[in-house]
């Protein structure tokens, strides 16, 4: 995905994000500037733990494969929603 700012017209590209969700969860969406899918990735995953306890791995590899399904959208609306057109 290559993305251009309609003000600047400086491009970034983002490239594979469901395998750098995959990877590095949370990490991945804090470095792209994402910090309410990460505060709410970490939230979710605390709030199993204290729930579940050691039963809360199987949850929080579901979540972190539902997060990786759906990080090309959740980059792709981040960058539509500030202005920039994607290319």
């Amino acid at each position: 995905m290559k993305f251009q700012n309609s003000v600047n017209g400086y491009e970034e590209t983002r490239s594979v994000p469901w395998l750098w969700a995959l990877l590095f969860g949370p990490l991945y969406f804090m470095a792209i500037g994402r910090w309410s899918s990460a505060f709410f990735w970490i939230i979710v995953a605390v709030i199993m733990g204290f729930l579940l306890g050691p039963l809360a791995m199987p949850g929080w590899i579901i979540l972190d494969l539902w997060y990786a399904i759906f990080a090309g959208s959740i980059v792709r609306r981040s960058y539509l929603s500030r202005g920039w057109y994607e290319i």
